[in-house]
């Protein structure tokens, strides 16, 4: 269902710098899944963002989701590759992107969810990852995680 004829809309960017980033070299985004409530027992973590510099961490989840046919837990070179995470709430018909940028020593994890549906409301929040690997980052750097929505206003 799109507008109505004659229906305004206003693009809303809260992220505009968003499309001028200049990612790290050599990102990779990650499909790794699995039931965060089930694998994850410090809830801080999913609140301020993971970054993984070993496999220990991993591993650990890999054997707690070992009965679950639906995750999915990649090979990564952590000696070569950091993982960076982030859990956060997207709405069903938003679209993720990530980026990651890097400035001195502090890398910047941006997560930005687009929506360029007109008229349409349909509300199922729902709760993800978003995950990276970059090429391994220093044990002394800094990682801040950002987040952002592009979506259209429509006097529908």
């Amino acid at each position: 269902m799109g507008c109505k004829i004659g229906t305004d809309c206003t693009v809303v960017d809260d992220m505009p710098e968003f499309d001028n980033l200049v990612n790290v070299e050599g990102i990779q985004v990650e499909d790794i899944r699995f039931n965060a409530d089930e694998i994850i027992e410090d809830e801080n973590l999913l609140a301020i963002g993971l970054i993984l510099n070993s496999d220990s961490l991993y591993k650990k989840w890999e054997a707690a989701a070992q009965d679950c046919e639906e995750c999915k837990f990649p090979e990564i070179d952590f000696n070569n590759r950091t993982l960076i995470g982030k859990y956060y709430q997207i709405q069903c018909l938003d679209i993720p992107v990530l980026s990651i940028t890097k400035e001195n020593n502090t890398y910047t994890y941006y997560n930005k969810s687009v929506n360029n549906s007109e008229c349409l409301v349909q509300t199922c929040p729902n709760y993800t990852f978003g995950w990276v690997s970059i090429p391994k980052i220093d044990e002394n750097a800094i990682v801040e995680f950002k987040k952002g929505e592009l979506y259209k206003d429509c006097d529908c």
